[in-house]
């Protein structure tokens, strides 16, 4: 079938040379292909025949164990129905012997040797095979006596042992019934010589095995192909089963080979669970290699005749795909040399050549639309360019420029043949020439360079801020064949930041404002806090002076008192009749001076302790202006404090007013705590708190009893806890949740909202808490301050 029209001959030197190397191939790829088939499939069967033998070995000693379990079992049920029978019963009863041998000889066929033991231990009767015998012997001490003894209703079976009364070796089966007559204990015993265990094997279904050996858990041997070995140790070096037993009771081996009657043997090797026996299947290793050997003959004549046959037919194949092959390449080199894209190739079968001729046909055809796609991006890429917002110039290697887009020939004010050719230099001052030496350095080690706030020139000699980015365009090999300029007009972004600039310079005078404002605020705050604190002191100095002032009319009657005698003693002096006065109203007077003059002394006492008191107020004020300004300092003047003697001092310093309001205050310090902190702050905590309880007993109406409670105590984890409690009005719901918000108050005018507060910020400073414990309205409060005691950390 011809390709196309060109007839013109083919060059037969390749197609020999192609040819010759396809034939090659196939020679090598068919041999090793047949070779490792080969051996693959002799392997492989020869594995599974090995795995089938292996198989059928576990099987055949599986079949085994299953059969020396069911001669077991019936020996078992065979025991116990003996020791159940009616004529066991009647010899224990009556002691006919004769009864008992009539029915032992009926299991001569089941046991070479049948005995009744009595519940002393003593053997009353023994059948051995067609003879009887009484010995008497008494198995008090038999191993096996004992274990039934210890475990009765089931059978036990005696190690393998030379039975004298049997002359062979053989098994003692023992089993110990006590279902008789007023629960008496016998035993029935019954043995087998090796010769009659034989046939365990014999019976099992054994499909594989050469030989079924089995042995004890001690090595002897129970069954084998030889009488002889019957009883002998097949663990001992020189016994021919030696070799077989060594290696099986060793470690477990997938399917181990040893030497058994002079041959090697593959065998499996299975240990019966209760008695510990070993069950030996074996298969001469000849038997295995036999059928493998004629396997491997017949695979590897297969092997070469598939080899022959596959080059014949490949041969033929190959002549019949090689030379369209060369007419087809013949025909694609030249529709490549003539460039012609629209040349197609005609080949119209429908084999894998067919498949080829229309893959290359459509190769071209995507070929085509790759060419023709390629233009249109190109022309889309252009038209990108030319629509970017920013200037773009593609410069040679030699400083001109070969392409511009749109905006920047807008922006700079030239044409296209006016700018092409020119030199990228002329579009910057000379001052600001973005390739001088330095950038050149810069950028070919780095093949890009950045340059902000340069200038750029116009056609017409405008000057105008711009940035410029300037990369380097690599061919496919690496090598740096033109640079891409991008001249990015900031006239708009300086202008902005101007405007930005102005905006910031606004904000930071608002920001100035809004700080003083919140200086003011800060310092009204503090004002809050000083006039605060300091209201409890100058409460206190008032209701000293109030009661002062009340005290100060007494006086004043004592004072007019004492004038009024000592005018009447002026009168009476002057009269001559102060003797008489003496007499009749002396006694009188001078008893009311006297009262008079101690009145003055007390008074002269209390306004010494007036004073003094009136001092340690006043300079507790100043204590707190310094604790306001020490509170503005980041640092506080941390002291031990005792909070027994600072509880003391702000009870004492707040005597008045609780004399004055008839509160009664109850110390409970159970525990007296050491803290570290600055006093100051401690001591607000308290006198704000015992202040609140104050006031809340004075505004309720008729309490029942007036009183405060102070307790001290300490807590784990190096804390310490004071309770006050109070009679007075309580709180609710709402103003328990907002006792502590900044500026909350009940008290009107008399209260600024501080006090509780700060108070719970200054506890919380030193590590603590500040809570209301309990509160109910008409039922009085209980406030809790927890404290740090380890707070010399602060």
């Amino acid at each position: 079938m011809p390709l196309s029209a060109d007839k013109r001959p083919l060059p037969k030197r390749p197609i020999r040379n192609i040819s010759s190397k396809i034939f090659m191939l196939r020679m090598g790829m068919g041999i090793i292909m047949s070779v490792c088939l080969g051996f693959l499939c002799y392997y492989a069967i020869s594995a599974q025949t090995i795995n089938n033998y292996k198989e059928d070995l576990v099987n055949d000693t599986m079949a085994v164990r299953a059969s020396i379990n069911h001669y077991h079992e019936e020996i078992e049920e065979l025991l116990r129905r003996i020791a159940d029978s009616e004529e066991v019963r009647k010899y224990s009863e009556s002691y006919r012997q004769t009864l008992l041998l009539k029915y032992f000889d009926s299991f001569k066929e089941q046991f070479d040797l049948l005995a009744y033991v009595n519940p002393q231990g003593r053997i009353e009767f023994m059948l051995v095979n067609d003879r009887t015998s009484g010995t008497g012997e008494n198995l008090a001490e038999d191993l096996y006596y004992r274990r039934s003894v210890e475990q009765p209703d089931k059978i036990h079976i005696s190690s393998l042992e030379f039975i004298e009364e049997l002359g062979s070796f053989g098994f003692y089966y023992n089993f110990l019934n006590t279902n008789y007559f007023d629960e008496q204990i016998a035993l029935i015993r019954g043995a087998n010589t090796l010769e009659s265990l034989q046939t365990i094997a014999e019976q099992a279904l054994v499909d594989t095995s050469d030989t079924i050996v089995i042995t004890d858990r001690r090595g002897r041997v129970i069954s084998s192909p030889d009488q002889e070995d019957l009883g002998t140790s097949a663990a001992s070096a020189d016994h021919r089963l030696y070799d077989l037993y060594s290696t099986g009771t060793g470690q477990d081996i997938a399917f181990p080979e040893a030497t058994f009657n002079g041959h090697s043997h593959k065998f499996i090797m299975a240990t019966h669970p209760e008695l510990g026996w070993k069950i030996f299947a074996t298969v001469s290793l000849a038997r295995i290699n036999e059928p493998v050997a004629r396997l491997r003959n017949y695979i590897i004549a297969v092997s070469l005749f598939i080899v022959a046959l596959a080059e014949l037919l490949s041969r033929f194949m190959g002549l019949q795909i090689t030379e369209p092959i060369g007419r087809l390449n013949h025909l694609a080199l030249s529709i490549v040399r003539s460039g012609r894209l629209s040349d197609r190739v005609d080949w119209q079968s429908r084999d894998e050549l067919g498949d080829l001729a229309r893959s290359f046909n459509l190769m071209l055809d995507q070929l085509e639309d790759s060419t023709t796609q390629l233009i249109e991006e190109r022309q889309f890429s252009d038209n990108i360019i030319n629509s970017v917002i920013d200037g773009m110039a593609t410069v040679a290697v030699d400083g001109t420029i070969i392409k511009a887009n749109t905006f920047l020939k807008k922006l700079l004010q030239y044409e296209e043949d006016q700018i092409i050719g020119l030199p990228c230099s002329a579009l910057f001052p000379s001052t600001d020439q973005p390739l001088d030496p330095e950038n050149r350095i810069l950028l070919a080690e780095k093949g890009f360079l950045r340059i902000s706030h340069t200038h750029v020139l116009s056609r017409d000699g405008g000057r105008f801020p711009c940035d410029v980015n300037i990369s380097v365009i690599n061919d496919t090999a690496g090598t740096p064949v033109a640079l891409l300029f991008v001249i990015i007009d900031i006239r708009e972004k300086i202008k902005l930041e101007d405007e930005k600039n102005k905006t910031q310079e606004r904000l930071r005078q608002t920001s100035e404002e809004l700080l003083q404002t919140e200086k003011i605020a800060a310092i009204g705050q503090t004002a809050g806090m000083i006039a605060h604190e300091v209201l409890n002191p100058l409460t206190a100095v008032n209701t000293r002076v109030e009661l002062n002032l009340k005290k100060s009319g007494d006086m004043a009657r004592v004072i007019e008192t004492m004038n009024s005698i000592l005018e009447e003693w002026r009168e009476k002096i002057e009269n001559g009749n102060f003797q008489g006065y003496l007499q009749d109203s002396g006694e009188k007077d001078f008893e009311l001076l006297a009262r008079i003059a101690r009145t003055l002394a007390t008074r002269q006492f209390e306004r010494t302790e007036d004073y003094r008191f009136l001092k340690e107020q006043v300079g507790r004020i100043l204590k707190i202006i310094d604790g306001m300004r020490e509170m503005a300092k980041p640092e506080k003047t941390i002291t031990r404090i005792s909070l027994r003697e600072l509880l003391d001092d702000v009870l004492k310093d707040m005597q008045d007013g609780l004399r004055k309001r008839m509160i009664t205050v109850e110390k409970k310090y159970i525990t007296c705590p050491e803290i570290y902190a600055d006093y100051m702050e401690i001591y607000s905590i308290l006198t704000n708190t015992i202040k609140n309880a104050m006031q809340a007993i004075e505004k309720k109406k008729n309490p029942p009893e007036r009183k405060i409670i102070v307790k001290l105590e300490k807590l784990p984890y190096d804390e310490a806890l004071i309770t006050i409690s109070d009679t007075g009005i309580g709180m609710d719901r709402s103003t328990r949740k907002s006792v502590f918000t900044p500026g909350f108050t009940q008290k009107g005018r008399e209260g600024t909202g501080i006090g509780a507060s700060l108070s719970r910020k200054l506890a919380r400073r030193y590590g603590g808490d500040m809570k209301i414990k309990q509160s109910k309205p008409g039922e009085g409060t209980t406030v809790e301050i927890i404290l740090a005691r380890g707070a010399n950390d602060i």
